[in-house]
């Protein structure tokens, strides 16, 4: 492209009817003192809202970004010089806005998208394939594996707690654990068998749920049943004394 230009004024274009659209050269609007296109390749750019809403043609031969970029990126040479941006594509401030991958402190609670199937992908995932979420069932945590319960954040497996597997409900060493205290009792446990000591005194027991027979023998006999308690009528066997009648000596 060769430039015959000699009047000192803005440069304008018309392509396509657009109508004449004042040129930008590198960046700086044609003006009385600056209406020389410099000789060269060009990237030519069209901006609809530039020149205050008007539209523009950008001529640039500076490598640059098409565009009259401010601040230090205009002339960046790679990202790690560029502006760090202070606001995502919604104007909401970055630093308030977005946790750090890395060393990032929360305020405030976390929403998770509702998800009406038993187990869903929404909520705080792990590579392993655990999650924390809420579904239809609810709160809950899915392992990829055992769930473990321990009280010192920092302990490892095989150290004393509480596991959680496809078994049941165990702790983690034989005898470490107990469920509940002295002081801190379950109102009510139900189960369909218990197995183990028992300590206290059971209210019901199934040996005396069914009546059961006493039976006395030897000189005095008598039985009865029952499993509440017994009230036994006895006779008394022919030993020479009369039932009821003693004699005396002097």
């Amino acid at each position: 492209m060769q430039n015959s230009n000699t009047k000192a004024d803005a440069l304008t274009l018309n392509i396509n009817s657009k109508g004449a659209k004042k040129i930008y050269i590198n960046g700086e609007p044609s003006s009385s003192t600056n209406y020389t296109l410099p000789a060269g390749c060009y990237l030519v750019y069209y901006d609809a809202a530039g020149d205050s809403g008007n539209g523009c043609y950008h001529f640039r031969t500076d490598n640059k970004m098409p565009g009259n970029l401010a601040g230090n990126a205009d002339t960046a040479t790679s990202a790690a010089s560029a502006t760090n941006a202070t606001n995502d594509s919604d104007g909401n401030p970055i630093n308030s806005t977005y946790l750090k991958l890395s060393g990032g402190t929360m305020t405030g609670g976390i929403t998770f998208p509702s998800d009406t199937s038993a187990h869903n992908d929404k909520g705080v995932l792990f590579t392993n394939g655990s999650r924390i979420g809420e579904s239809s069932a609810g709160m809950g945590i899915y392992g990829a594996g055992n769930i473990y319960l321990r009280p010192n954040a920092g302990s490892a497996a095989g150290t004393d707690g509480v596991e959680i597997s496809t078994s049941g409900l165990f702790p983690t060493n034989n005898n470490s654990e107990n469920l509940g205290d002295s002081s801190h009792k379950w109102a009510n446990v139900y189960a369909t068998t218990f197995n183990g000591a028992l300590s206290g005194n059971a209210s019901s027991a199934t040996e005396f749920s069914a009546a059961k027979s006493v039976t006395l023998t030897g000189d005095v006999t008598g039985t009865a049943s029952s499993k509440a308690g017994w009230s036994i009528a006895t006779t008394l066997a022919n030993t020479t004394v009369t039932a009821g009648a003693y004699g005396n000596t002097t």
